[in-house]
Parts: structure tokens; sequence; C-alpha cells
């Protein structure tokens, strides 16, 4: 596969703005769709986009979203730290009052809409949310930050890359919904074990398999994060799974 960066370098060889090209050539123009149902026939056009399943789509975008951190780091500094998974971005807002925090927010938007009107993007309004990390602002006064004429909502969780969390860091929504999950799956599992006499080291490895797998989900992310309160919720969830296994009590 054709890394990201040796990309970049081959277009900034030829001097041509990413953006410029990521619009310009759309991998690379001239692509037309077509729905046909029995002599009814329909087609557009396509000027945006990389078709799904391109070889080259991914790179492309990977090389045109730097070009946005790029600008925003040499723009806010330190203020601000965006993070990006393909199209998904976060972005951490440090501040010390709903002031500071209303009008460094309203340049961060600014910017990026700038960067979308260049990049012929648009920003999901439905999709962009606010959440408090840390502070102790009254929940009844939260910042006001707009994204055009939308009030962007400040909500009491949030879920990232499948990473539910709440409003100063907790992680106990997200220890409890994988747990229910990890439950619900098992459960699967637990009668057929029982009826079959599978084996113990069968058993372990289902164990691991499916139930393991899904408490665990990023936990690199989280783990460091997790309060006494949490820390005894998973061991209590995991302990009410082996103990059902074996019809222990």
């Amino acid at each position: 596969m054709i890394s990201a960066e040796l990309i970049k370098q081959g277009w900034e060889i030829l001097k041509v703005p990413l953006v410029k090209l990521f619009n310009s050539c759309r991998m690379w123009g001239g692509r037309w769709v077509q729905l046909e149902e029995g002599d009814w026939v329909n087609g557009k056009r396509v000027n945006r986009g990389c078709p799904q399943g391109s070889v080259l789509g991914p790179q492309l975008w990977k090389i045109v979203f730097d070009e946005l951190i790029e600008m925003m780091e040499e723009r806010h500094g330190k203020s601000i730290e965006m993070i990006a998974y393909a199209d998904d971005g976060v972005i951490l807002i440090g501040a010390n009052s709903r002031r500071e925090i209303e009008e460094k927010a309203s340049f961060v938007i600014r910017d990026l809409m700038e960067w979308c009107g260049m990049a012929k993007m648009k920003l999901s309004k439905e999709k962009t949310v606010g959440m408090m990390l840390k502070g102790k602002l009254d929940s009844g006064r939260l910042p006001r930050v707009f994204l055009e004429e939308r009030k962007i909502c400040i909500v009491n969780k949030v879920k990232y890359l499948g990473i539910l969390l709440t409003r100063n860091m907790g992680i106990e929504k997200h220890i409890q919904e994988v747990a229910d999950k990890g439950r619900k799956k098992m459960g699967k599992y637990f009668g057929l074990i029982r009826k079959l006499k599978i084996p113990y080291k069968v058993t372990m490895m289902i164990y691991k398999g499916v139930y393991e797998s899904i408490m665990t989900y990023a936990v690199w992310a989280w783990y460091k994060i997790m309060r006494k309160a949490e820390l005894r919720k998973v061991n209590s969830e995991q302990r009410k799974v082996l103990l059902a296994m074996i019809k222990g009590y």
C-alpha cells in the first residue's frame, strides 16, 4: 500500500495545494452515478468525495485532514488540542471561565468553517456537540457556542470511537454499557456450555474471546481514569459472568 507520507511528498514536489488537488481530481473526476428501475433511468455527475473501497481515497483524505490539523495548531497553539480518526474529530479547549470557553470556541468554529469552505465540505450540525470534561460550571449556565445559526448542544455524555464518556471524565456508563453487552452475548453460550458439558479450557476460551474482548475494548484509553467505584464495578460484572458459567454462587 502507498503510504500517505509518500503521496504527500510527491504533491509537495509538484507544488499543488492538497485541498485543491483533492477537490479537483476527486478520484479523478468525470464520475457518473446512475439509478435504473425498469425503463426509468436517472443519473448525476459526481464531483465530491471518493468512491467507497477506493485504494487512494483514505490516503488522500488523511493528507487533506492533516492540513486542517496543522492549520488549527498554527493558529491556536497549545490552547487547543485536535484529535481525529478518519472523519471523526474532537477539539479539546482549555479555559478558566465560561466567557473564555465561548471566545475560544467561536474562533475555533470560525476557522473550521473557513477550512470546510475551502475543502467544499460541511460540518454536521446534528452530530456536533460539546461537553464539559472538567470544572464546576453551573449546569444551568453552560457556555453558549454556535455553529452558524444553530446552538451547539452541551451534553452530559458523548460516545467517541465507541467509548462513552460522561461529564468530568466519568467512565461508569461506558463500563455498564459494555458489561450489559458482554453479559448478553455470553448468555447465548451459557445453556450450550452446561448442556454439552464443555471442558473448562474451552469455556475459558469462549469467555476470553467473547466477554473479555467486549469489556476491554479500547481499555488503554480509559483504564487510567477509572475511579475505585468503577474498578469495583468491572470486577463485580466479571464475577457475575464467571459464576453464571460454572453455576456458582
